[in-house]
């Protein structure tokens, strides 16, 4: 997957959530590692104290609704990996399996990059 620099709602990845039961989800923590071999380009920041990776949010795939978020990465963070928690309360019906992406925009400093399956 290609991941352009200054990309709007760009997907970082997906994943399913199957439930048996009814089930009340009251928190979803997010772990966004950043790899640069440059600071500043490519990390979770500028350098500049500002956040390269904004709008973060979990959005469930056949709706399109926003389930999660948007938050945006700490500019005053680390540089390689920050973690996000979403507080919002969510249900899964019982016998649902609901696929969700995480997208974020992408400030234009970061160099387009190839994720690997």
């Amino acid at each position: 997957m290609n991941l352009p620099s200054n990309g709007k709602d760009k997907e970082l990845f997906n994943f399913t959530m199957a439930s048996q039961p009814n089930v009340e989800i009251r928190k979803l923590t997010l772990k966004i590692d950043c790899t640069t071999s440059v600071p500043g380009l490519g990390g979770c920041t500028d350098g500049s104290a500002n956040p390269n990776y904004t709008d973060i949010k979990v959005t469930e795939v056949a709706s399109g609704a926003v389930w999660w978020g948007p938050q945006d990465l700490s500019g005053a963070g680390s540089d390689s990996s920050q973690t996000l928690t979403f507080n919002d309360v969510q249900d899964l019906a019982a016998g649902s399996s609901t696929t969700f992406k995480v997208t974020a925009d992408i400030k234009s400093t970061v160099p387009s990059v190839i994720l690997s399956p």
